[in-house]
């Protein structure tokens, strides 16, 4: 129930009672010592923590789940998000080292959170770089990947990067 609350909060963008509640989750969960219970419960509050731009503490919720997790689906989940606070913190090469590894290993029908975060990173690290057509390219698939599985928050996302990178090309066409 904690779980739901904290993905009700998530969605209206309230991140501080979402983490609230994820907390409150992986306590139980610890308290239950159910092992995929706690692996879940970190993954949303490392989700949080990013959310919040807190990536100091996303990058220490997503070691946890590298660490505990004993499913590839969740290993993976746990590097993609380790990537992800990483550029939060502008470590740009460490990120692109992790995805580069991560990406061939995913199961795309199957991993849809990881998918959708290697898109978005691949990209940011494009933008980064002045590479703004690549992180066209890269956001563009992401937004086909989530429309896919009807994921209308991130295919919003998408849109907004993919439109943040032809500002970057001066082409507002």
């Amino acid at each position: 129930s904690y779980n739901n609350i904290a993905l009700v909060y998530r969605s209206r963008k309230d991140y501080a009672n979402a983490l609230r509640y994820n907390q409150l989750s992986l306590q139980i969960k610890k308290e239950l010592k159910n092992k995929q219970g706690i692996v879940n419960s970190s993954i949303n509050i490392g989700s949080c923590y990013q959310y919040m731009g807190k990536y100091d503490s996303a990058v220490l919720y997503a070691n946890e789940v590298i660490k505990l997790a004993f499913v590839p689906q969740d290993i993976h989940e746990g590097k993609a998000n380790l990537a992800t606070a990483l550029i939060g913190l502008k470590r740009f090469d460490e990120a692109e080292k992790i995805l580069v590894k991560l990406f061939p290993q995913l199961d795309i029908e199957e991993e849809q959170a990881a998918c959708i975060s290697c898109h978005q990173d691949f990209g940011n690290i494009a933008l980064h770089r002045n590479k703004p057509g690549e992180a066209v390219d890269w956001f563009t698939k992401g937004a086909g990947y989530a429309q896919k599985f009807n994921d209308r928050e991130f295919v919003a996302v998408f849109y907004k990067l993919i439109a943040d990178a032809y500002v970057m090309k001066d082409d507002y066409n």
